[in-house]
């Protein structure tokens, strides 16, 4: 369970909010949205030239990683990480944005 990763003292307020309604009510208007905003987004082009990491757990199938790597400059699979890369791997997560944020040599 995702929610075990976070940090003990976290976990009682995200129930708390995890049981109100306007979270449920927030949660379905997102995922109603979610066609029409990846429609959007896939009319967008990514400049060459504009450096896209990619961190993709392992848990994708072949033809997710193979559409996450189609976008990336760098593609990086975690092994042994799903959607919350961020908490099983904050080292990797904060190396890609240091990298990506660093100034050209």
């Amino acid at each position: 369970m995702e929610v075990a990763k976070l940090p003990p003292q976290f976990v009682p307020a995200l129930r708390e909010f995890w049981s109100e309604p306007r979270y449920f009510k927030t949660l379905a208007r997102d995922i109603r949205s979610l066609p029409a905003l990846a429609e959007s987004a896939a009319a967008c082009t990514i400049p060459r030239e504009m450096p896209v990491t990619v961190l993709s757990g392992s848990h994708q199938s072949p033809a997710q990683l193979a559409a996450h790597r189609s976008i990336a400059t760098r593609h990086i699979v975690v092994d042994g990480s799903a959607h919350w890369i961020h908490l099983d791997r904050p080292d990797l997560v904060a190396d890609a944005i240091l990298e990506i944020a660093a100034p050209s040599k």
